[in-house]
């Protein structure tokens, strides 16, 4: 078992647990259970009012707020983590009063979900000691008792995977790991990682993550390959037109993996009914032109804790003919941590998004009422050399992540022109916004496949002001 804490809610927990050392501190933690793991998604920070008993050994809640927590879970089909801290101690264990109270709660929660009156959730515990160390269980059914559950962040490189095979490929590798080591080019053999969109950035990104030990890779592209690709796209030949761009890809990986690849090679176009096929990744780039796409894959990084690296290039031509501007830009979302593409300025033009995303039976009804442009927009420019700028910097931005050897930027620009880079997260810190329907209170963080919340509650929008705003 595994429970995904963004960093914010983690930080925020720990300000309210262990804001005082002299008595235990409470909080209700609330997110989505799909098989082994459970996704974070809403804190309740537990107010003095709450408690009918505090000492700095024991607390107990008042009634009528743990069935408001309970009837909260039950609405949303939220699993619930009961959270306290210890803050006497610098160990990090479950005390004899801990079971009495976990198992007791776990096993009326469990008695309701049997009976039909609560949807399938867990129940977990989080104890936290003096040192902001945290240990996690999650009760168990089948065992009658709790599991040991590990506590990481959307960031984390991946764990141990004793199904992988052994890359048996560290010659190949060896000045790269002089610079990120054995244990770096083991995250990047463990890692999966999505990449959507096989255009001039998204083919260059996938050679240069299989190249640098990237294997368990899942193409996104319903695109087939036409001549113009020749020119922009690397390891694209004229016996390749007409096949798909996922299948020419995937090959391509193969052939430098062999049986190590784990290829997943997805001829669609990504839509709200494949976002599930994101769910267990450790990575999702997104190389798009268009704006649905890019809706899309951002509510599913926020929705599933999953980091997500927007990549995007264009050119712009002037009616002189003459090159207005060139370039392209990075964004980098950690979910719960920083803003979402919604909060940048510009970030996702929501009306564009609407129109790609509206079936087209739809779309040709408000083409012919006026609504929409009848023509399809037609190709921007675009060439092999900016492409492959903006994909270097995507791959070292992912080396970074996966390796640990360094921390992602949030912010890349580059502008072609000027052939210059500026790290925008530096010259104009972004902030979330509080009232972001994604990334906000009440917003998607950690719902994974649930319904949107209509609404905060008291306690949500408490948690959000005083993690906001985030940079």
């Amino acid at each position: 078992m595994q429970v995904i804490l963004p960093d914010s809610l983690r930080a925020a927990a720990l300000r309210h647990l262990l804001h005082t050392r002299e008595v235990e501190t409470h909080a209700f933690l609330f997110g989505v259970s799909r098989g082994d793991t459970i996704r974070a998604a809403r804190l309740w920070v537990t107010p003095g009012d709450a408690y009918d008993h505090r000492s700095a050994t024991r607390v107990e809640l008042r009634r009528d707020y743990v069935v408001s927590a309970l009837e909260y879970a039950r609405r949303n089909s939220f699993s619930i983590i009961d959270m306290h801290s210890h803050p006497w101690d610098t160990d990090l264990y479950f005390s004899h009063t801990d079971d009495e109270y976990g198992l007791a709660n776990a096993r009326w929660t469990q008695d309701k979900v049997v009976s039909g009156a609560f949807p399938a959730i867990d129940w977990g515990m989080i104890v936290v000691s003096g040192r902001h160390e945290l240990l996690a269980r999650i009760y168990r059914p089948d065992k009658s008792g709790f599991a040991d559950a590990a506590i990481r962040s959307p960031l984390a490189p991946p764990g141990d995977d004793a199904t992988l095979k052994e890359d048996g490929a560290a010659g190949r590798h060896t000045r790269q790991l002089a610079l990120w080591g054995e244990q770096g080019q083991k995250r990047l053999s463990r890692a999966r990682v999505a990449v959507v969109g096989l255009g001039g950035l998204g083919v260059l990104l996938a050679e240069y993550l299989s190249r640098i030990g990237v294997r368990r890779l899942t193409l996104f592209d319903g695109d087939r390959v036409d001549e113009s690709n020749l020119s922009r796209l690397p390891g694209f030949y004229p016996r390749h037109i007409g096949q798909m761009k996922v299948d020419v890809v995937a090959s391509s990986v193969r052939r430098l993996w062999g049986e190590q690849a784990e290829v997943v090679p997805i001829p669609e176009f990504l839509s709200r009914d494949t976002l599930s096929r994101l769910e267990r990744h450790d990575l999702i780039i997104g190389a798009v032109d268009r704006e649905g796409a890019r809706l899309l894959l951002n509510e599913s990084s926020v929705r599933f804790l999953i980091p997500y690296l927007d990549v995007a290039t264009g050119i712009t031509i002037d009616d002189s003919a003459t090159v207005a501007n060139m370039g392209g830009q990075i964004r980098f979302v950690n979910p719960g941590t920083t803003p979402c593409l919604q909060c940048y300025d510009k970030g996702i033009d929501l009306h564009e998004a609407a129109l790609d995303l509206m079936p087209a039976g739809d779309r040709e009804v408000r083409r012919h009422l006026g609504y929409v442009d009848g023509t399809d927009l037609s190709p921007e420019p675009s060439v092999l050399p900016q492409n492959g700028i903006l994909a270097s910097l995507a791959a070292q931005e992912v080396s970074r992540l996966l390796t640990q050897f360094a921390i992602p930027r949030t912010y890349i620009y580059y502008d072609g022109l000027a052939n210059s880079i500026r790290l925008m997260d530096t010259d104009q810190p972004l902030t979330a916004r509080p009232s972001c329907s994604v990334c906000g209170a009440g917003g998607l963080l950690g719902l994974a496949d649930l319904p949107m919340q209509v609404y905060a509650t008291a306690e949500e929008t408490e948690v959000a002001k005083a993690a906001l705003p985030l940079s």
